[in-house]
Formats: structure tokens, C-alpha cells, sequence
């Protein structure tokens, strides 16, 4: 057990940090342990490789353990491998080469109160004969949010 060589017994609350040296390509268990069986109440771990490719490094592991604990495998990436970019489709910035994100993704963010036609709206002329109408599909694309929204909107004259 780490903890036992590097720290003896862990207490709440408290962040330990440990540089240690693995082979790179090989897959490890990163085994959590509960002796209450009651979970980490909130406590988390992460484990990172690579700090100078992507600021706070490259997440290999991380998690907030339930229970009596959990295991956790991961395999160590060479930091020549690591190719930072935006990795989300949807962003207007995505970069199909790269392999890890580096939290730099950008999206358009439209006003809700700007029709795509660009036209302004005179709320004095929204009735049930001319309703003000506006799709979620640009705001929110169905491959963002897999299902069916409704919008409604309530105007009081």
C-alpha cells in the first residue's frame, strides 16, 4: 500500500501529494479503500502526469469513491503523445488531431432576444396571430442534449 510507505494511516480532510516514477504504457490499478465502508464523503483523488503539456497536468485517474472503495485502472500516457487541443465536436474550435483537452473550448452563445433573421422584435405586436417564435435547436443542438425541450415564453401586456 503507498499511503502505509509514504504517509502511514490518512486522515480526513487533509491532501497528500506524491511524485512517483511509473512505466509509461503500462496499465495500473488505483485501488480506494473505506474502512467505515461509508464512501469518502466528498473526498476525491486525481492522478496527473504530463504539468507542462496542459496546465494542471493530464488526468490518468480520478474519482470520489463510494462504498467500502473502488478500483480504478489506468494506463500512463507518454507526454509525447499528448496532443492538447478542444476534443468536443459541438465547440467552434474543435481540433480533430488533438487527444486531450486542454479546457479551451469556445461555443457561440446566441441572445435570446436576437431572432436569427437579425430582425427586432416589437413585443407591442406579439399576439396569438403573429406569436414570437424561437428554435432551441441553435441554442442547444439535439447531439448536445440527446432529447426533446420545450421553451416556453410568457409575455404580460
Amino acid at each position: 500500500m503507498l499511503s502505509d510507505v509514504l504517509d502511514g494511516p490518512l486522515t480526513n480532510n487533509t491532501s497528500y501529494e506524491h511524485q512517483i516514477c511509473l512505466p509509461i504504457g503500462e496499465e495500473f490499478i488505483f485501488s480506494t479503500q473505506d474502512s467505515w465502508g461509508d464512501g469518502w464523503n466528498g473526498g476525491t483523488f486525481a492522478i496527473t502526469s504530463c504539468p507542462n503539456a496542459i496546465e494542471g497536468g493530464v488526468s490518468q485517474a480520478s474519482g470520489m469513491p463510494a462504498g467500502s472503495g473502488e478500483d480504478y485502472p489506468f494506463t500512463l500516457t507518454s507526454c509525447d503523445d499528448i496532443v492538447p487541443g478542444c476534443i468536443d465536436e459541438n465547440a467552434l474550435n474543435y481540433d480533430s488531431a488533438a487527444t486531450h483537452d486542454d479546457g479551451l473550448c469556445e461555443y457561440y452563445v446566441p441572445s435570446m432576444l436576437e431572432p436569427a433573421s437579425g430582425s427586432v422584435i416589437a413585443l407591442s405586436e406579439i399576439d396569438s396571430l403573429n406569436p414570437l417564435t424561437f428554435t432551441w435547436e441553435p441554442l442547444y443542438p439535439s447531439s448536445l442534449v440527446g432529447g426533446r425541450i420545450l421553451l416556453y415564453l410568457l409575455l404580460n401586456r
